[in-house]
């Protein structure tokens, strides 16, 4: 009887080392236990570039579009959190607009990418830089000559650190909404940029 317990025992004692042998050998090593699927960041940016110019146009209808651009903005960097996140864009507005005279167009830049930058905006051959603290907005306006066969848009060209965006045809009597936006976890990496006209 003795003899039988004892055996039981090394044979469960034996089971139980064989299990943990198995775990370790199907173990990958010097990788995590867990991972996080990757390919949901393309899904995540999918939903940001669907999102952006939706918040721009609440801000147009509430008569405050960079404040309710720039609050959005701040709520996904922090709904986010797992993620690194960050962003820059860039607002087109017609402060007024006359056919047979030169028009204000102001143009906005939030900065959201972690530092401050300096934006290089062109329009035409006028050209300013505006620097953009981190989490913030900067203003500058341009005055434009209507010129050209379609005088209900001009060319826009958005330059930083390395990246430059050419914009052709951008509409003059709407806001206008450049965006580039990145997201980053581990090794995995999203940049992508959204040019688009609102109401």
């Amino acid at each position: 009887m003795k003899g039988n317990r004892r055996m039981k025992g090394q044979f469960f004692l034996l089971g139980a080392f064989m299990l943990i042998a198995l775990f370790f050998i199907g173990l990958q090593f010097g990788k995590p236990l867990l991972q996080t699927r990757s390919g949901d960041l393309h899904y995540i940016h999918e939903n940001v570039e669907r999102e952006l110019p939706r918040a721009l146009n609440l801000g147009i209808n509430e008569s405050r579009p960079v404040e309710v651009l720039s609050n959005f903005t701040r709520y996904l960097k922090e709904s986010l959190y797992f993620v690194n996140f960050s962003a820059l864009w860039i607002v087109t507005e017609n402060i007024d607009f006359d056919m047979s005279s030169p028009y204000t167009l102001n143009v906005t830049a939030g900065n959201f990418l972690g530092y401050e930058v300096t934006v290089n905006i062109t329009i035409g051959t006028v050209s300013s830089n505006v620097t953009v603290p981190d989490n913030q907005t900067n203003s500058t306006t341009f005055e434009i000559a209507v010129i050209g066969i379609d005088p209900g848009t001009f060319d826009m060209n958005v330059s930083f650190d390395g990246t430059s965006k050419a914009m052709e045809g951008v509409v003059l009597n709407k806001h206008n909404l450049y965006a580039l936006v990145k997201l980053q976890r581990g090794n995995d990496f999203v940049k992508e940029e959204l040019v688009e006209p609102t109401s």
